[in-house]
């Protein structure tokens, strides 16, 4: 099956996938979260170059180029594009900064409501994560001496990233780039240089982790990956010749970019098979889950500090999902419906 048919809605069960990175990023971040957590979690046990919560970030970013791009390719309508990535991210995030801040956190204060209340931080807070200026902490919340547990949510990084990402491949798409396929190829071997030599990688225009320099070419494989839909035949024994591939040059300085893109592949295969499809979920409450996931974390860590990283894990992906179903249903659903008719 060709990757063109896959990318019909009715032949993938991407949103499962998504869901289940979601819950990868939360078993990740309880390492983080539980008090003197020991071991670290199995795939940055196993993996030399990455960790669970990041590795299920890079599949995030690459699912979300292949279908944006694949959006663009179908619709070609920049306004439509712009119009449904806006009603997309935008609302699920500002009814985080708002039903998180107004109605959760204050119970997690070290003082009390009229002071929060007060908090000129509490309001930069809302504002500037609300227009993807990230902004961590609240001073006072959770009350931790240690920087990462002060933290209010630690997963919110990605998003101006993301939308940076949008921009971009809008721009490309703009002067015609994503029609070229040569040109869409020389353009992501040069991305890939720039994350194998700059530490900051393509989108992010600082030193950092390789979590976020491989940012960008994880999108730009999605990216790649749509523009030669029509070329690319997904197969179970392809899979496994890229698995092999992936293992000889495992002691190369190229093992994680071959890695990822045959990571990349190997769901796009899974995500196609009937047994796969049939566990379709009802609600796309990824987005919730990433969302409110290391917040949840927080507030089930700094109340049940006792619990193991597995407990915690469970206990957060259960309520984190219960939020993400709420604001599936009375926000982001609707949204999406109001850009629709608006586009």
């Amino acid at each position: 099956m060709f990757l063109s048919t896959i990318l019909k809605k009715e032949n993938n069960n991407l949103d499962l996938i998504r869901i289940i990175c979601a819950s990868i990023v939360i078993y990740g971040h309880s390492f983080v979260m539980v008090n003197n957590s020991s071991g670290y979690d199995i795939i940055g046990k196993h993996l030399p170059f990455d960790y669970s919560g990041s590795f299920a970030v890079k599949i995030f970013f690459f699912i979300s180029g292949l279908v944006v791009t694949n959006s663009l390719l179908v619709n070609k309508n920049p306004i439509h594009f712009i119009k449904s990535r806006i009603f997309r991210i935008m609302p699920g995030l500002i009814f985080f900064c708002l039903a998180s801040t107004l109605v959760i956190l204050p119970f997690f204060y070290d003082g009390s409501l009229k002071d929060y209340f007060l908090n000129s931080n509490l309001y930069n807070y809302i504002l500037h994560n609300s227009l993807l200026i990230t902004e961590y902490r609240i001073n006072g919340v959770f009350g931790y001496e240690d920087n990462h547990r002060s933290v209010i949510n630690g997963s919110i990084w990605t998003i101006p990233y993301e939308m940076l990402a949008y921009f971009i491949l809008l721009a490309a798409f703009s002067v015609n780039l994503l029609n070229k396929k040569s040109l869409a190829l020389v353009t992501f071997f040069f991305i890939t240089l720039i994350c194998m030599f700059q530490p900051g990688g393509f989108l992010v225009f600082h030193e950092g982790p390789m979590e976020r320099s491989m940012l960008s070419y994880c999108f730009a494989c999605g990216v790649l990956f749509c523009i030669f839909k029509e070329k690319i035949k997904i197969k179970i024994s392809y899979s496994i010749i890229l698995i092999v591939i992936y293992f000889l040059f495992s002691k190369t300085p190229i093992s994680p970019f071959v890695f990822y893109a045959t990571c990349f592949y190997v769901l796009l295969s899974i995500s196609s098979m009937r047994f796969f499809l049939k566990l379709k979920p009802r609600y796309d409450i990824s987005y919730g889950i990433y969302l409110w996931g290391w917040p949840v974390q927080q507030m089930v860590s700094k109340t049940a500090p006792s619990l193991g990283v597995y407990s915690n894990t469970f206990l957060s992906l259960i309520i984190a999902m219960v939020i993400a179903s709420l604001s599936w249903i009375l926000i982001e659903r609707k949204f999406i419906n109001i850009g629709r008719s608006l586009v």
